[in-house]
C-alpha cells in the first residue's frame, strides 16, 4: 500500500477545522513582521517583561490576548531569542484552537524567519499532522451529507515541508504521499516525477522500493491507456522488470509479475499487428515476412507462434516461387 506508515504522525490528531483553505501560495516566503503605526504596539516596555505577561495570559487561559501579546513582542522585537520563542507560541495556540491554516502559516514563519533557532523536526512533524488532516478530510458538509474529500488540498502543505525538510528521514514517506495525491488525481506524468525523485535522492530509504514500484504501475497505467503506444509500453517493462530485479522479497511482487505479463502480452500484439497490417492490408508479402520474423524472434513462447511460423512458411514459398 501506498500510504502504509505515512499516517504515524497524525495518530495522535483530532482535527475540528473544517474550513481550511489553502487556495493562497505556502511555498513563498512570508513578509517580515514589523511594528506598524498603529498596529502591535506592545504593553510592555521591554521584551524579557512581554514574554512574561504574554505567557501569564496563557497561564490563565486567556489564549487570544496571550496570542496578541507574543505577536507584538515578535513586531517590536523581531530579531531575539524572545521573538523566537513567542513565534513558536503563536503557531502552537493557534494549532490547539484548531485554526490549521493559520498555524501552518505562522509555523512556516518560524521556518522562514528562524532557521536554527527552533525545534525543527517538531515543527515539520507538526506540519506533517497539519497536511495529513486536510489530505483526509472532508468538505462542504451540510447537515446530515458527509461531504466529499479534497485530498488536492494538501498538495502545496506537503510541497512546502519539502522545500522545508528535504534531507530529514521524514522525508520520502512525504514525497510519496504527494506522488500519490498525484495519482488520484489521475496525473500519472507528475508522479513518476516525483517517485523518481524518491529514487534518486532517497535511494537507500524503504521509500525507494515503494517509489519503484508506484513509477511502474503509473507506467503501466498510461501505457493501457495507449496500447499502441511502443515506447510507453516498453518504459513499462523496464520498470517493472527493474522492480522484479531489484526487490525479489517485495509484498508487491505478485502484482508486479502480473503487470509485466500483461505489458509483454500488449508488446507482442502491437508486432502481431503490425505483421498482420502488411500482409492483408497492405498486400506486402516481404515486409509482412519480415515483420513476422520479428515476431518469432521476440515473442518465441506466444500463443501466436505456431500460426505465425506457420504463416512464414507459407510466405518463403510464395517469395521464392519463380514468376512464370
Amino acid at each position: 500500500m501506498l500510504f502504509c506508515g505515512s499516517t504515524a504522525y497524525a495518530q495522535d490528531y483530532n482535527p475540528q477545522d473544517t474550513q481550511f483553505d489553502i487556495s493562497e501560495s505556502a511555498q513563498s516566503k512570508s513578509d517580515k513582521k514589523n511594528r506598524g503605526w498603529f498596529f502591535h504596539h506592545p504593553e510592555k516596555d521591554s521584551v524579557q517583561e512581554q514574554l512574561i505577561y504574554a505567557e501569564d495570559l496563557e497561564k490563565r487561559g486567556k489564549l487570544r490576548a496571550a496570542k496578541s501579546a507574543y505577536n507584538d513582542l515578535v513586531h517590536q522585537w523581531h530579531d531575539t531569542v524572545e521573538a523566537v520563542k513567542s513565534q513558536d507560541r503563536i503557531a502552537r495556540i493557534l494549532y490547539e484552537q484548531g485554526k490549521y491554516k493559520k498555524s501552518f502559516e505562522e509555523f512556516q514563519y518560524l521556518v522562514d524567519h528562524y532557521a536554527g533557532q527552533f525545534k525543527y523536526k517538531e515543527v515539520i512533524e507538526l506540519q506533517i499532522k497539519i497536511a495529513n488532516y486536510v489530505m483526509g478530510d472532508r468538505w462542504g458538509d451540510i447537515l446530515f451529507m458527509p461531504g466529499f474529500k479534497a485530498p488536492e488540498r494538501a498538495m502545496p502543505l506537503f510541497e512546502q515541508i519539502i522545500l522545508n525538510a528535504p534531507n530529514l528521514k521524514v522525508t520520502p514517506t512525504v514525497r510519496l504521499k504527494i506522488g500519490g495525491l498525484y495519482e488520484e488525481m489521475k496525473q500519472y506524468e507528475n508522479a513518476i516525477l516525483v517517485y523518481e525523485a524518491v529514487q534518486q535522492f532517497h535511494a537507500l530509504s524503504d521509500e525507494a522500493e515503494t517509489a519503484l514500484f508506484r513509477k511502474a504501475h503509473c507506467l503501466y497505467i498510461l501505457s493501457k491507456k495507449a496500447p499502441r503506444d511502443e515506447k510507453r509500453c516498453r518504459l513499462a517493462l523496464s520498470a517493472l522488470s527493474s522492480f522484479l530485479a531489484r526487490y525479489k522479497m517485495s509484498s508487491n511482487r505478485d502484482e508486479a509479475e502480473e503487470y509485466l505479463e500483461i505489458m509483454n502480452l500488449q508488446l507482442s500484439e502491437m508486432y502481431y499487428n503490425r505483421a498482420l497490417f502488411y500482409d492483408e492490408v497492405k498486400k506486402r508479402p516481404e515486409s509482412s515476412l519480415i515483420a513476422y520474423r520479428d515476431f518469432l524472434k521476440k515473442f518465441p513462447g506466444s500463443e501466436r507462434a505456431q500460426m505465425v511460423y506457420a504463416r512464414v512458411v507459407e510466405l518463403e514459398k510464395q517469395i521464392e516461387k519463380p514468376k512464370e
